[in-house]
């Protein structure tokens, strides 16, 4: 149970609930999801997202290395040169951006800018685990425990769409400098 965190913390009862809790949600996201493909009699083949996940890779190999440049203006205008006339008229969204944070990344920095955004992210989550893991205790592990889900949500939120620019990127990267403001001992009064 070493590797739980707060869950390895608990009791037996509040054990318990909490892994009858997790598959109550496990078995009502399924079934969402299953109705929700039935519904709209979903498949994954159908998906445009993959057709534009393709059709973006595409757009960011013209320029592995350093990328087309930094903006959404610029992600639109390599949308409208690059994007298949098939996906344009199946749906209009997907000249703008890729769908995906870290495509859209590498469209605009290229694969170097993408490992330093990677680079950014893993030293926030090596923070994070130093500072409020394993071996924090009390509020600092819960601490750790939120700026770590915080990381996974945005990584999760942004998997499918690309969500972090303007208001969003800087409530997140806010909301990680606090958290890890909270967790140095150093920078606390």
């Amino acid at each position: 149970m070493h590797g739980f965190g707060l869950f390895s913390q608990l009791g037996v009862a509040p054990r318990r609930i909490s892994a009858g809790v997790l598959c109550v949600a496990a078995v009502a996201a399924w079934g969402a999801f299953d109705y929700a493909s039935r519904e709209r009699q979903l498949e994954l083949g159908s998906d445009l997202r993959l057709q534009a996940w393709r059709e973006w890779s595409g757009i960011a190999l013209e320029k592995p290395l350093l990328g087309h440049g930094l903006g959404r203006s610029l992600l639109r205008g390599e949308g409208e040169r690059g994007v298949s006339q098939e996906l344009r008229q199946r749906s209009p969204f997907y000249l703008s951006h890729g769908h995906n944070l870290f495509l859209d990344i590498a469209v605009q920095l290229g694969v170097l800018g993408l490992a330093i955004y990677l680079a950014l992210l893993g030293a926030l989550l090596r923070e994070y685990w130093r500072l409020g893991g394993a071996g924090a205790r009390g509020r600092l592990r819960l601490l750790g425990a939120t700026a770590f889900s915080l990381l996974v949500a945005m990584i999760a939120k942004n998997s499918t769409d690309d969500f972090m620019d303007q208001a969003v990127a800087i409530a997140f990267w806010g909301y990680a400098g606090v958290l890890l403001g909270r967790l140095d001992a150093n920078s606390r009064s």
